[in-house]
C-alpha cells in the first residue's frame, strides 16, 4: 500500500512534467532566462511568500497541538531550512546583487 504522499506525486506526474516544460523553467533551467523577466518573478514570489508565511502564522495558531505547531513553525518560519526563510535569503542575495550591478 502506497501512502498519501506517494500517491499524490504519483497522480501528479504529468502536471509536474508540463510544468518543468514550460518556458520560463526551461529558460531559468538553461540560464537563457532574461535579467528583466527574473527580476519580475523576484518580486511576485516576494509577495506569494508574504502571503504564504500569513497563512502558515495562521495555520499554526489554530494548530491542536505542540507537535503540528512546530511543524508549521518549522516550514515557514525559521525552523532552519523553512520555505520563506529560505527563499528570503535568496531574495535578499538577489536585491543586494542588483545594487551591486546598478553601481558599475
Amino acid at each position: 500500500m502506497t501512502g498519501f504522499s506517494d500517491e499524490a506525486w504519483q497522480r501528479t506526474a504529468h502536471l509536474r512534467e508540463a510544468i518543468h516544460k514550460l518556458p520560463f523553467n526551461t529558460e531559468l533551467a538553461a540560464g537563457t532566462l532574461s535579467r528583466a523577466r527574473f527580476q519580475a518573478y523576484i518580486v511576485q514570489d516576494a509577495l506569494y511568500l508574504s502571503q504564504y508565511s500569513r497563512a502558515l502564522a495562521i495555520a499554526a495558531a489554530k494548530a491542536p497541538d505542540a507537535e503540528t505547531l512546530r511543524a508549521f513553525r518549522a516550514v515557514g518560519f525559521g525552523g532552519r531550512g523553512g520555505r520563506a526563510s529560505t527563499s528570503s535569503a535568496v531574495h535578499e542575495g538577489v536585491r543586494r546583487r542588483s545594487r551591486q550591478d546598478h553601481r558599475c
